[in-house]
């Protein structure tokens, strides 16, 4: 079988994700209007095998664009390493392309190498800019006040929102099926990513992990998404000698503002997991943030920290709920904002295909860019009142004073 190169993409060949509510695709960047619907059941190689995969695989590999990865033709076409670039150089070398290729004489798979696992919407925390499928704790609130504006949007665009994301968690037995088909009795995977929910809350996956032969472990890279409220020392040790284990923790400010953005969190306990790992594996850990309205003036704060503890650190953009966006800043407060972003510690950014490589000038040029939306402010300033009630937390306007003349503004 002859592939293309400059279309060729082997996440379509060896790798499968689960999305909350177990529906199954090859890739988080691929450009879907659906959602896969009917894949639920299917085994991870019975989805890798369905014709929709089959005829993506045949078409990438005769060399067609396909309209579903127009994410990565972007990045190509502007010079910008690519998921499918970064996928192939990781899988391929080596040489045994070439050889399991030349061999092939149609476009089924027979193995997995690469597995992002979702546990479930099980979570310990109830963060400000998640949502019931993210979060158990979220499910449980939003079940008490269905007659929120900001739950009736959710029911609005699916009336059965709330009843699929009580059917997620770690403990159904599609997941747990999946688990065991793709790790347990799967030989061939080399990396597993783990995310949530809160992963690091499976015990049973942990042991999974930590069950699997030595001989098995040293070829496989295992990552975990995680709040950082479980030791990760603790479990390092536990798992055992696989070839490389790294935590990402997702952060979105230290001190005060993590404990008010992520409810449950404890500053002090997270910072403490992060710093023993590092130490105890240097390297082993990076911090994941979201740049939204509701962190964004304690920014710097964070990027300090990293920068001070030497840990690698990425920057995602929130884009929705867009009333959680950048786009409520008020243009007054940009300057403030900037002005102590142009004064933080260098830091070290992540360099990955999945994140775009924030540099701090790359942070205040975004800040700057986005437009103030009137509209989608009016509705923050309500959601911040849904969010703190019912909750021990101290107002917003107390955790970050620069916004209180904005929310004092009838």
């Amino acid at each position: 079988m002859e592939i293309n190169p400059d279309t060729f993409c082997a996440a379509t060949w060896f790798q499968v994700r689960n999305r909350q509510d177990m529906t199954k695709t090859v890739c988080c960047q691929l450009d879907w209007t659906t959602k896969d619907l009917g894949t639920e059941k299917l085994t991870p190689m019975e989805y890798m095998n369905s014709p929709k995969i089959i005829n993506m695989r045949k078409q990438l590999s005769q060399g067609k664009k396909i309209k579903e990865c127009s994410v990565c033709w972007r990045n190509e076409s502007n010079g910008v390493l690519s998921l499918r670039q970064a996928v192939n150089e990781q899988l391929l070398r080596g040489g045994w392309s070439e050889l399991y290729f030349n061999k092939k004489d149609n476009y089924e798979t027979d193995m997995i190498l690469i597995a992002d696992v979702k546990i479930g919407n099980t979570c310990n925390f109830a963060c400000i800019m998640c949502n019931a499928q993210d979060s158990s704790k979220i499910y449980a609130d939003w079940m008490a006040n269905k007659d929120s504006e900001f739950v009736e949007d959710y029911l609005k665009e699916d009336s059965m929102y709330l009843e699929k994301s009580k059917s997620t968690g770690y403990k159904t037995n599609l997941y747990r099926k999946h688990i065991n088909d793709l790790i347990a009795n799967n030989k061939h995977i080399l990396s597993i990513k783990m995310l949530g929910g809160e992963p690091l809350m499976d015990k049973n996956l942990l042991q999974i992990l930590s069950d699997m032969p030595s001989s098995r472990k040293k070829k496989i890279h295992l990552q975990f998404v995680t709040n950082g409220s479980h030791n990760l020392k603790q479990t390092t040790e536990l798992l055992g000698n696989f070839k490389k284990i790294e935590y990402h923790v997702s952060l979105e400010g230290v001190g005060t503002m993590q404990e008010y953005a992520r409810y449950g969190a404890n500053w002090s306990q997270i910072e403490s997991h992060i710093l023993e790992q590092e130490e105890y594996m240097n390297g082993s850990i990076q911090v994941q943030h979201v740049m939204q309205a509701s962190t964004v003036c304690k920014l710097h704060e964070l990027i300090n920290w990293v920068g001070e503890n030497n840990i690698e650190f990425s920057v995602d953009n929130l884009f929705s709920p867009s009333y959680l966006s950048l786009q409520v800043v008020p243009n007054k407060l940009k300057p403030v904002i900037i002005k102590h972003l142009q004064n933080v510690k260098p830091f070290a950014i992540v360099q990955s295909t999945e994140y775009t490589p924030y540099s701090i000038n790359a942070i205040i040029d975004t800040i700057e860019k986005i437009v103030f939306n009137k509209t989608n402010f009016d509705r923050y300033k309500k959601y911040i009142n849904f969010y703190e009630r019912d909750k021990v937390l101290p107002a917003f306007v107390d955790v970050c004073p620069e916004w209180k003349e904005y929310f004092d503004e009838v």
